[in-house]
């Protein structure tokens, strides 16, 4: 694939903002002399599952400023409406990691690092030039005992090495001319590319798709999934950008496994499992016993999306309660019910 060039991704600018923010907090403590922040920044909903909730925690919000998360939301979106309707594709790995910030005219900007760096290295490029030279100079000299030189190693011949390399591309050019991305002239070709697994018309039962903390429910569980995985990942990812933990992040203790501590993460944040869906994957039993209850995590700590926003990261009531509105469509835990890219666009907290 190829692409324009692209500058940082989202995980890159989440921590830029973190050292802005704590360069920040720096200052601000330093001037008013009222000694170093003791208070914990990061938001783990583990805590909550199987030990006593610490309510003094009073978390620092390291995310991004709402106004643009709404942009970047906006744009991923709609990337995703594009892939899952006109591509007939589903991305499985969204995450910060995989989404590139663009840079206007950054051509220009480039050339003109280039052009500081080139005044900078050009005498140091110079010098190594030299003593490269120095090397194979010295490489081809006779040795101290007058006896010429032994033949140099395979592979290290540049005449050689260049017309491989020529040969290399004339053969790659001849293999790159069959090829049309638009169509292929091979009827079993079209027909193998129809039935792509990235095709949201179909479901499936594979386990490893989506990266553990953007892993949707139906995944968990090893049910069968479509394009409302991406728009769970979404979700995540939104909540990430927006304060700079993630929503879910699992650990496994000494009677539960990763996925039931998951799970259980996922109940007292977003709700209940319906007993049906609880039960109808491949996964199902290790995770849930007949009346679609955890079997190993019992005492769980209700605590919504939206209190978490206000008591731990400290947005108002206000946003707290839109953010978790937007949110809740994506984070259904059936995918049945949850919504579409496409629908996501008409939501009022993007524009």
């Amino acid at each position: 694939m190829v692409f324009e060039v692209l500058g940082e991704n989202l995980l890159s600018l989440l921590r830029n903002a973190r050292r802005y923010g704590n360069l920040r907090d720096a200052f601000s403590t330093v001037k008013k002399d009222t000694g170093a922040d003791t208070h914990g920044s990061h938001h783990s909903s583990a805590s909550s599952s199987h030990s006593a909730h610490d309510d003094s925690a009073d978390h620092r919000r390291e995310g991004l400023p709402v106004s643009l998360v709404k942009q970047i939301a906006r744009q991923i979106i709609a990337g995703l409406a594009y892939l899952h309707g006109q591509c007939n594709m589903i991305h499985t790995d969204l995450k910060p990691e995989n989404v590139l910030v663009c840079i206007e005219n950054v051509e220009e900007n480039d050339n003109i690092e280039h052009a500081a760096n080139r005044a900078h290295t050009k005498t140091t490029s110079d010098e190594s030039l030299v003593q490269a030279s120095r090397s194979v100079a010295n490489s081809r000299a006779p040795s101290p005992s007058g006896d010429a030189a032994p033949q140099q190693s395979a592979g290290m011949d540049v005449d050689s090495l260049s017309g491989s390399a020529a040969k290399l591309t004339q053969s790659l050019e001849k293999d790159m001319n069959g090829i049309s991305l638009a169509s292929s002239s091979d009827p079993s070709a079209s027909s193998q590319a129809g039935k792509s697994s990235s095709s949201p018309s179909r479901s499936h039962g594979l386990k490893d798709i989506q990266t553990r903390q953007y892993r949707s429910p139906e995944v968990i569980i090893g049910t069968r999934w479509d394009e409302t995985a991406d728009m769970w990942s979404c979700a995540c990812l939104i909540f990430e950008l927006l304060t700079g933990d993630y929503l879910f992040e699992p650990h496994s203790g000494g009677r539960y496994s990763k996925d039931e501590d998951h799970i259980a993460q996922i109940i007292e944040t977003i709700g209940v499992f319906p007993k049906k869906f609880a039960l109808s994957g491949k996964y199902s039993n290790e995770l849930f016993n007949r009346r679609g209850e955890l079997r190993h995590i019992r005492r769980l700590h209700p605590f919504p999306l939206s209190d978490l926003l206000h008591d731990e990261y400290r947005f108002s009531t206000k946003d707290s309660r839109e953010i978790a509105d937007f949110l809740m469509p994506m984070l259904e835990i059936n995918p049945v019910r949850r919504s579409l890219a496409k629908d996501m666009l008409k939501q009022k907290w993007l524009q």
